[in-house]
């Protein structure tokens, strides 16, 4: 049983897998790839999809890893997984067992690539029976961080066990299927000859916050490298990383390691907890001291040399550092490959070095997000580089990645999507159904939404994909959308974050939301509708941003009833060229609105009839939206209207906050919106009689949360009630009407005031305001919120106010 929950790419991976790895295919033997980047759970895909496979059909299992670090994580991944198997780790560890200790009925053997090249060598080998014996039945193989195969050492292993089990199945388990060397490139591929099963790109997981975003910050060292000809030859003919002496040359330079350990120090705050790579044994002991120096804690991993300046083991100094009992962990890269410590904020790569891979593997420590238990959104990689005389093609970050073409679904293009909009009015307007024609201009857009987010599409097996889609804006549902996302971004059910939202829960949560704002403008929600209010909230949970909103600056270029007026009394020959050079006007918007001609003066034709028609009162020049507003405020009654305000508003004040005991509150106006179809649950809001009286001149939204000002303005009190100065409820009530006036909004979330212990005196008053607000605006003004709380609130023991946000 699973004790984790599968992320979406993970189970997309199991797909792949059991469709490759098919017990109804001819081969006897079958290998591919699973690639995963760093961070993205590998090992746990793998192991969870052993264990389907062990459920169903016995099979046995060899796990080759590179590094004991490895073998304990694939051994404890394991055995979390499925506690009913038999399980060896082998390694030259005294900690690990030997393989003369392999059963022949052994479940899983996990054993280090290198012990394992040795054995096989060896015509006695328990490995190798074991390897026979069990490759009647059926083998897996999995070979963890598989880009290293195409060394001769591994390759050779893993031929030799292609050559001792007649059935074996082989996964490669890696994040970077490349190789430094293109000469050795190719071996990967024999090796693993039926290719990549499965491949999951960083920038995916990255939008799920699976993974976190990597923050590249580029340091130049003061030191210059000069190359001989035979050194850069070397580098550029043969693929090689830097040459050792000038590796030694910068691990010991005290200037260079001096420049690094500074930057770590007047940058702690931002980079917390950190891995350094580095090269030497010394230079990780220099570092360890310098850190320690100014109070950093930190140690030192390595295998090069014996740990003769720490008495704690390897094993001990990482569980420090994954437990929060260091700051820093220094190492020589032996930490590049399966080490899990989520909360790393950030890795120093002190060199430059032209292995993508390495590169790769080092900024992986630090790639674990929000969700992957990494509680961050960025991660920091500070790449520290020298100047070097010859230019070198050196391994960037910034060169992978990009998401598959095929991942991405492109719903709708924002003219394509006002295009169809426009052929179906006009084709539900030819049905003559009514003599109603709306007003052109209400037909167009002011802009458009532009949403994004992660879905899984289940078709055929699970798929992840990236969806995007364009919400069209009109005049009249303008400040509904604005509405209905400043409430999402602060108070969006949780469901909407999950790629896999089921259509039943996905219906009912939309609902709710049509209920809530959209039920005056519509009788019932249309699929439309409903797609639109899907995008934008999926948009908002999976990216916590609002979606960018463009304008369409071409709207007023628009006006089809302009030229139906200007050529109504033309012959109809010469109609037809005034729209034909009309539509191919260079740089005219009339194609991207009409695709065919046909459509365009069909368009026009009909608003020349609605212009002859009006002129014998045949028809009535109202537009179908305005109708419907019309309609449905018709059959809503003022009290009723008023009713429903409060108690959407839970009968409540939206600017202080007071409840309707005590106080009288009202269905106030909101500045800005549309009254021309008189009042609606969306141009009003509560208010209680005082709050309301402040209001009258300016008539601010509080229903919306973040501030449209661009500037602050001076902070000014509220008038308050000196009867209520021992009122500590009417008091936090006058404090936070005061703040949302300042910011013209909802902008206060709470206001906490609270007394020492056997006090009378409220001496800490705090108040948090949501996201989107600049706090900054009211800190410069914290005298002037001072002196109206002692002087005015009548509040003279307080001495300090504190402002957070939310």
């Amino acid at each position: 049983m699973n004790v984790y929950k599968l992320f979406p790419h993970q189970k997309e991976a199991i797909s792949c897998l059991n469709k490759f790895f098919s017990v109804s295919k001819n081969e006897s033997s079958l290998s591919g790839l699973l690639v995963i980047p760093t961070g993205g759970g590998k090992t746990f895909t793998a192991v969870t999809w052993i264990n389907q496979i062990i459920e169903k059909r016995p099979k046995k299992v060899i796990w080759f890893a590179q590094s004991f670090e490895l073998l304990n994580q694939a051994y404890y991944t394991i055995r979390n997984n499925n506690g009913n198997i038999k399980i060896k780790i082998i390694s030259s560890n005294n900690e690990h067992m030997n393989v003369s200790d392999i059963n022949e009925n052994d479940d899983v053997i996990i054993i280090t690539t290198q012990t394992a090249m040795k054995s096989l060598g060896k015509d006695d080998s328990k490995l190798s029976d074991y390897i026979k014996y069990n490759g009647r039945n059926g083998l897996i193989v999995i070979l963890d961080e598989a880009h290293h195969a195409p060394a001769r050492g591994c390759r050779n292993m893993l031929n030799k066990v292609k050559e001792l089990a007649e059935n074996v199945w082989m996964l490669g388990l890696t994040a970077t299927p490349t190789y430094t060397n293109r000469m050795q490139r190719g071996w990967l591929w024999k090796i693993f000859d039926g290719g990549i099963v499965y491949q999951v790109e960083k920038e995916l997981l990255q939008k799920q916050k699976i993974l976190a975003k990597e923050n590249i910050m580029r340091k130049k060292t003061p030191i210059r490298i000069e190359l001989t000809d035979e050194e850069f030859n070397k580098i550029i003919r043969f693929h090689s990383d830097i040459p050792e002496n000038i590796i030694e040359e910068l691990a010991a330079n005290k200037e260079r390691n001096d420049y690094i350990v500074n930057d770590y120090l007047k940058n702690r705050k931002t980079y917390k907890k950190t891995i350094f790579f580095l090269d030497r044994w010394y230079q990780c002991i220099y570092f360890k001291n310098k850190l320690i120096e100014y109070g950093i804690k930190a140690d030192t991993i390595y295998y090069q040399k014996r740990n003769e300046h720490s008495e704690k083991s390897n094993t001990e100094i990482i569980n420090e550092f994954r437990n929060g009992e260091l700051d820093v962990l220094l190492n020589i890269k032996m930490f590049t490959e399966g080490a899990d410590i989520p909360d790393v904020n950030t890795v120093f790569i002190t060199r430059d070095t032209t292995s993508h891979i390495l590169l790769q593997q080092m900024i992986g420590r630090a790639l674990r997000g929000k969700r992957a238990g990494g509680k961050k959104e960025n991660a920091n990689i500070v790449l520290f580089g020298d100047s070097w005389d010859k230019t070198i093609a050196w391994a960037r970050p910034d060169l992978a990645g990009g998401i598959e073409e095929g991942r991405v679904h492109q719903v709708s293009y924002p003219m394509e999507k006002v295009s169809i909009s426009l052929v179906r009015s006009l084709i539900s307007n030819m049905t003559f159904k009514s003599v109603k024609i709306p007003n052109f201009k209400e037909k167009i857009p002011i802009g458009w939404y532009e949403t994004e987010y992660v879905s899984i599409k289940n078709a055929e097996g699970e798929r992840i994909e990236i969806v995007k889609d364009t919400v069209l804006v009109y005049e009249i549902d303008r400040q509904i959308w604005e509405e209905l996302i400043s409430n999402a971004l602060v108070s969006l059910d949780d469901i909407w974050e999950n790629e896999d939202i089921q259509d039943k829960a996905l219906y009912v949560e939309t609902q709710k939301l049509f209920d809530k704002y959209f039920n005056i403008l519509h009788t019932s929600m249309n699929k439309g509708l409903f797609q639109d209010i899907c995008n934008i909230c999926r948009h908002i949970a999976q990216n916590s941003s609002s979606p960018r909103f463009y304008h369409f600056y071409d709207r007023d270029k628009c006006d089809i009833e302009s030229i139906a007026s200007n050529f109504i009394n033309m012959t109809p020959n010469a109609q037809y060229n005034y729209l034909l050079k009309e539509y191919n006007e260079i740089g005219g918007v009339w194609p991207y609105l009409y695709e065919h001609f046909f459509h365009f003066k069909t368009a026009v034709d009909m608003y020349v009839n609605k212009l002859l028609f009006s002129r014998e009162g045949v028809i009535e020049n109202t537009s179908e939206s305005s109708e419907s507003l019309q309609l449905a405020m018709d059959s809503a009654q003022e009290k009723e209207l008023i009713k429903a305000v409060k108690f959407r508003d839970n009968h409540t004040c939206l600017c202080c906050g007071l409840s309707n005991q005590g106080v009288r509150l009202v269905a106030a106006e909101i500045l800005n919106y549309n009254f021309s179809q008189g009042k609606t649950m969306h141009n009003l809001q509560t208010l209680c009689t005082r709050c309301n009286f402040m209001n009258k001149e300016n008539r601010y939204n509080f229903k919306v949360t973040r501030t449209s000002l661009v500037s602050p303005k001076l902070f000014t009190g509220i008038t308050f009630d000196k009867q209520n100065i021992r009122n500590i409820v009417k008091i936090k009530a006058a404090l936070k009407a005061s703040i949302n006036m300042f910011y013209e909004c909802g902008a206060v979330h709470d206001v906490n005031i609270s007394r020492r212990s056997n006090s009378k005196y409220y001496f800490n008053w705090e108040f948090t305001i949501f996201s989107g607000n600049h706090p900054e605006w009211l800190q410069r003004q914290l005298d002037s919120v001072l002196n109206y709380i002692v002087n005015d609130l009548e509040q003279t023991h307080v001495k300090n106010v504190t402002i957070k946000t939310l």
